[in-house]
């Protein structure tokens, strides 16, 4: 090993060093979130591998996002680690370690070729850009942000593949098996192609010839490649089509009958330019919301940021055309952006973006970076530039450094993160029932009850809302007019525009409102439990579980039921199915919730049953 080597290596591992340090709270941060839809309420990953279905299932109800690997890897853990948050985000944390060291490797690699000067040292800032970025706060610090570091350590494997295997057929083989992965990681990997082609041609000297001819030719000089990867997109899509019937879905935006043209346009436009305000300027703007202002994006300001991210890339093209090698990463940049760009308009709760789609483009936006000339090389002196570009790195790192140990403890647990977005949206839909949620799961009735007293009082509440307020209702008593939400918020959802009624028991179980049809029926069988009419409770726990079918606590609710109306031995049985397949951390709420039942069952209807012996008696 040489000193070039050693050195390079101490650099990694203090920036390794660096970047654990400050991520380091994340192992003492619970689920929040779409965790629990993943894993916390649904046992199937739970289970083990019983079944392909279980990985080759939508993420979400009502989508195709496809992302069986990540699954995996969930399947593998549980069965390991069970369902422990330490190793799950030690998982996660390491993955993002992992994508700051293909950075730093993809850096040298190509200042190498290129010749440049100081590698080391652009290298080191240009990855402590990436591993520091508050952007990549949500990818790292959440569960379900695994997806999106996945596919991004999909993506750099095979950047770094194509740089050090030069035989082509090894090279086509371990390029395809990347593309898989990644592709089986996040919908995003589709334009792992052109981000291969952008990083091919940022490495070669492309001046002496046009564009196109210089695509021509790199594409042409590998043909095992483009086959290989064609193979297996053309595999991809025939899963989906296989899986979900269509390829893709997306969310309408507007009625057919206006104009889309423009105001897509416009959405477009601005969330790039939102985008690129995330990447140069995030310390203020961090969280997993932000919502979509459709009077801004339309408006003048929308207008005056269309025509900002117009010139951008005109300025972008310009530079192109000129053939710079720095060109050619900012395109990749940008290409690893599109997806979530709404093109095509994302299912994203009314979200103008993510802070996580950003984990795969800064890797690209550190490459930029680190390709770039040195600025000020003609107006200043080598000192002068050294100590300006100093001074920019220790405030950015700084910056970052203090953004992200403000903004771990606020993912700790779903109250503190929806605590925290809900201030800072308070008329934003999404924020107000996240927080609501999360306030009567917490058992803070005393939260969730402002949030309610606000929403009647500006007639704002809607429907799924209802469903909420009822539950609220249910646990201050007043059963009878929290049925009224409940029902009136489900007649409301199935009545259809000709004023007929849908059957929820036939409806399409891809529903994307699965979770919160479940959440209602199930809080219609707390009622009916507590008003002592279990047939019709066992009705509705029935409907609850077509919505959420693996679920263990409806399984252990309807095992109570059984046990309730005279199936003794189904009843146990169920039951204790479901406290197995619920999580630990959360049996002892669901055997609480047993003592209650029985307490109310033996008060209600009970007396002299066998299930009440020894329980208090109705005139206590």
């Amino acid at each position: 090993m040489n000193s070039t080597t050693r050195r390079r290596g101490a650099i990694l591992l203090g920036i390794l060093a660096s970047t654990t340090a400050v991520y380091w709270g994340v192992l003492s941060n619970g689920f929040v979130w779409d965790d629990f839809l993943l894993f916390i309420d649904d046992a199937s990953l739970r289970s083990g591998l019983n079944s392909w279905a279980v990985i080759f299932r939508p993420i979400l109800d009502g989508t195709t996002y496809l992302r069986p690997l990540v699954l995996l890897t969930f399947v593998a853990e549980f069965s390991v680690w069970g369902v422990n948050s330490v190793a799950a985000h030690g998982v996660n944390l390491a993955l993002h370690l992992l994508n700051v060291v293909l950075v730093y490797v993809l850096i040298l690699s190509m200042l190498g070729e290129q010749k440049q000067s100081h590698i080391e040292w652009r290298a080191a800032a240009a990855a402590l850009f990436f591993a520091l970025h508050p952007c990549l706060i949500e990818s790292t610090a959440w569960i379900s942000g695994r997806f999106d570091l996945m596919v991004t350590a999909c993506v750099l494997l095979g950047l770094v593949a194509d740089t050090r295997i030069h035989e082509k057929w090894k090279k086509a083989f371990a390029l395809a098996v990347c593309f898989s992965l990644a592709l089986g990681s996040k919908e995003l990997a589709i334009v792992f192609p052109p981000l291969l082609l952008c990083w091919r041609l940022a490495r070669t000297d492309q001046r002496e010839q046009p564009f196109l001819r210089g695509i021509g030719s790199i594409l042409a000089r590998d043909s095992p490649t483009v086959v290989a990867l064609g193979l297996v997109f053309a595999g991809y899509i025939l899963i989906r089509l296989q899986t979900f019937g269509m390829t893709f879905h997306f969310e309408p935006l507007f009625s057919k009958s206006s104009n889309q043209l423009a105001p897509h346009f416009l959405l477009i436009a601005n969330t790039l330019i939102f985008y690129i305000g995330q990447t140069a300027a995030p310390f203020t703007k961090i969280a997993p919301f932000h919502p979509l202002d459709w009077g801004a994006v339309t408006g003048s300001s929308g207008v005056v940021f269309a025509g900002s991210a117009v010139l951008l890339l005109v300025v972008l093209g310009y530079a192109l055309r000129r053939r710079a090698n720095t060109a050619y990463l900012a395109l990749a940049a940008l290409i690893a952006l599109m997806p979530v760009l709404q093109i095509l308009p994302l299912t994203i709760a009314g979200n103008i973006g993510h802070d996580r789609f950003l984990t795969l483009p800064l890797a690209f936006v550190a490459l930029t970076l680190s390709s770039c000339p040195a600025p000020m090389r003609t107006l200043a002196r080598r000192s002068v530039r050294r100590l300006s570009m100093g001074l920019v790195g220790v405030v950015w790192v700084t910056l970052s450094v203090a953004s992200i140990t403000v903004t771990i403890p606020l993912w700790r647990d779903a109250l503190s993160l929806w605590t925290w977005i809900y201030h800072k949206y308070p008329d934003f839909e999404p924020a107000q029932s996240s927080y609501i949620v999360s306030s009567l799961r917490a058992q803070r009735l005393d939260l969730a009850a402002p949030v309610f007293e606000r929403l009647i009082a500006t007639k704002t509440m809607v429907s799924r809302q209802n469903f909420y307020y009822g539950v609220y209702l249910t646990a201050m008593g007043d059963y009878d007019e929290a049925e009224n939400y409940i029902r009136g918020g489900l007649a409301a959802y199935w009545k259809k525009e000709d004023g007929s009624v849908r059957d929820p028991m036939t409806s399409d179980n891809s529903d994307s409102e699965r979770g919160i049809l479940s959440y209602a029926y199930s809080s219609l069988v707390k009622i009916d439990i507590l008003q002592g009419r279990y047939e019709e409770a066992l009705k509705n726990n029935e409907t609850a579980r077509h919505y959420a079918p693996d679920s263990p606590y409806y399984v252990a609710q309807r095992g109570l039921l059984l046990q309730a109306l005279g199936n003794t031995e189904d009843g146990a049985r169920l039951y204790a199915e479901g406290l197995r397949m619920t999580v630990p951390e959360r049996r002892p709420s669901v055997e609480l919730e047993k003592e209650r039942f029985w307490d109310n069952y033996c008060l209600s209807v009970g007396q002299g049953k066998p299930a009440c012996e020894g329980r208090v008696s109705n005139e206590h």
